[in-house]
């Protein structure tokens, strides 16, 4: 069975959370060839319970009293509070290991950690490839159109994430993915397999 847990970037378990940030980083290399940013306030993660292995992240940083972490990097008009955000990234999945569906599956105790935290809506810096997955799972994605990148703020380690011009801002309602990915999640906590 896979098991859904969420460690804070803060938390006393030092071991865990080297053992996940080590799974964000390698798929970050895999996938972007580029170093991730610095871990967020909390990491979702899955978990084979027999071999405690990790399967797959989402990560969700929640700013208190300061700016959103994109925005060192991204000039982007928000309309309103922007406390009311999550930002998520660090979306890996294990495809090798992982059970169908995961990547889906994550992303129902993601939310629902968003929620704890008194928050409503989630907001991302992502490739066209991942906006047009949270859309096939029906999380009705929104792009935010007038962000401006700023090359120069970002870190040489974190460039090659960004260089191919294609990493867009977009949010989401966190009641709309909940509805939209409860499908992937049966009753005892198990991922629904096709």
């Amino acid at each position: 069975m896979i098991l859904f847990k969420k460690i804070e970037r803060d938390s006393a378990d030092k071991e865990t959370l080297a053992v996940v940030e080590r799974f964000i980083q390698e798929k970050a290399f895999q996938s972007h060839k580029s170093a991730p940013p610095p871990l967020p306030t909390v990491v979702v993660y899955a978990q084979d319970e027999e071999s405690g292995v990790v399967l797959g992240t989402m990560g969700l940083d929640m700013p208190k009293n300061r700016a959103l972490t994109l925005a060192t990097h991204w000039d982007v008009p928000l309309d309103g509070d922007i406390e009311r955000f999550v930002q998520i990234g660090r979306w890996f999945v294990d495809k090798e290991k992982a059970p169908k569906h995961l990547a889906a599956a994550i992303l129902y105790p993601a939310p629902l950690v968003s929620v704890m935290y008194e928050k409503n809506e989630w907001i991302c810096e992502l490739k066209e490839k991942v906006f047009d997955r949270f859309a096939y799972y029906g999380c009705e994605p929104c792009r935010v159109d007038q962000g401006t990148i700023k090359l120069e703020n970002i870190p040489a380690e974190g460039l090659p994430y960004y260089q191919d011009g294609q990493t867009i801002i977009c949010t989401m309602s966190i009641d709309v993915v909940l509805l939209a990915v409860k499908k992937y999640i049966v009753s005892d906590g198990a991922i629904q397999l096709d």
